[in-house]
């Protein structure tokens, strides 16, 4: 790890990593190692060795306590616990290759983790589950832990160890396992920048949902079948000799001409932005708030838990009136005549009974903001509002590598 400062340097800018989890780190008790406007914590083999042990570099800024680190033979790993945005424990995680662990000693490990977590690193458990080539008896326990208490796991689904040795073959060592966080929320993908026979995965951890855009695909369900099989019947040549010389030559021709028909028959169709109903995050600590504040006062019947729970329902009410005519401005931005987005729109407003609009049938719901037993349109397109549009939710990255 010596070695590598300055390339872990680097890679933590450039790729704006928050949390760097480190395996098989081959730290010892006189392992001191600075980084600038970063935090290391380590978790040593028990017995002192330098071939095993796990790291963890984490910002300074990011607000997070340590806990004590967890040191087997089997098993070694370090456990932060970080507050911002919200409460979960992250851990790297080192196991050596020789033991074999079995399924009561997993779930203690992911047990002393508590109820919300994300851990990752070098499991040296291999399972086509999770895109590894092979199955071991390690990864058959650590699966049935998973799956016994409803957890999940993050995984590239490539290889992530690149051994030396030209007689071993590439496989998948490394990813994370995760409770109480969903897959919306989560986004992972491998990286080629350390100098390393292990390759780094970069998860990305958000409090809104993030979007995945979806792999480029030649053909569709709208593929015109027909026409794909006539352009290929048509310009195929099929009396091209195959020479050593000429392979290579047909198989590019024969790939060009498969990728032309599926272009030929394959319509073009718009994107469609889906509408969502995602709540903001402040909305819903106010909703928090609210409901324990509300518990209080009918527990205490207090005149100044009263005053409070009034003072918070007031700022539900602003914020959620706030949110919907944000949402209403930033409808209205998108409508264009290009896509008679605007004209399919004015058409509903413009439908009448006995000459006024009708509150329900013409109304346009995108949305809905819940809280309580009580449910707020998220905006309606026959609200009128002249607010600036600020930003309604915070994302925020934690990335292991």
């Amino acid at each position: 790890m010596h070695n590598l400062v300055q390339e872990i340097s680097l890679f933590l800018t450039t790729n704006k990593i928050d949390i760097l989890l480190i395996s098989e780190s081959h730290s010892t008790e006189q392992t001191v190692i600075n980084l600038a406007c970063y935090t290391l914590y380590y978790a040593h083999h028990p017995h002192g060795t330098v071939n095993a042990g796990s790291s963890t570099i984490i910002k300074t800024t990011l607000k997070h306590f340590v806990l004590e680190p967890y040191s087997t033979n089997k098993i070694q790993s370090t456990i932060i616990i970080t507050t911002t945005p919200r409460t979960i424990t992250i851990a790297a995680i080192y196991s050596p290759p020789r033991h074999v662990i079995c399924s009561e000693e997993y779930e203690d490990f992911l047990l002393h983790l508590g109820p919300h977590f994300l851990v990752a690193g070098d499991w040296n458990a291999k399972h086509t589950a999770r895109g590894s080539r092979l199955t071991t008896p390690k990864a058959r326990n650590l699966l049935h832990v998973i799956q016994h208490n409803n957890l999940n796991y993050l995984s590239t689904g490539e290889p992530t160890y690149w051994p030396a040795d030209p007689k071993k073959t590439p496989d998948l060592l490394d990813f994370a396992i995760t409770n109480v966080i969903s897959g919306i929320y989560s986004n992972i993908e491998s990286s080629l920048d350390l100098e390393s026979d292990h390759s780094p995965i970069i998860i990305t951890l958000s409090t809104s949902p993030i979007w995945k855009t979806q792999p480029p695909r030649l053909c569709n369900k709208y593929t015109n079948r027909k026409q794909f099989q006539d352009y290929i019947n048509k310009n195929i040549t099929l009396n091209i000799k195959l020479k050593n010389t000429e392979l290579a030559d047909a198989v590019q021709h024969l790939t060009t001409l498969i990728q032309e028909a599926a272009w030929i028959s394959t319509p073009e169709r718009k994107k469609t932005i889906q509408e969502t109903n995602n709540i903001p995050l402040h909305i819903k600590e106010l909703v928090h708030e609210k409901c324990s504040a509300r518990r209080r006062w009918q527990n205490t019947r207090s005149p100044l838990d009263k005053t409070r729970l009034n003072r918070l329902t007031h700022n539900l009410r602003s914020d959620i009136r706030q949110a919907r005519n944000d949402s209403f401005q930033l409808y209205t931005a998108s409508l264009t005549p290009d896509d008679h987005s605007l004209w399919k729109t004015t058409k509903k407003i413009q439908t009448t009974n006995n000459g006024h609009t009708t509150s329900q049938e013409t109304r346009l719901q995108l949305g809905t903001l819940k809280y309580g037993k009580k449910q707020t349109t998220s905006h309606s397109i026959l609200q009128k509002s002249s607010h600036h549009i600020p930003e309604t939710t915070t994302m925020t990255k934690l990335k292991p590598a």
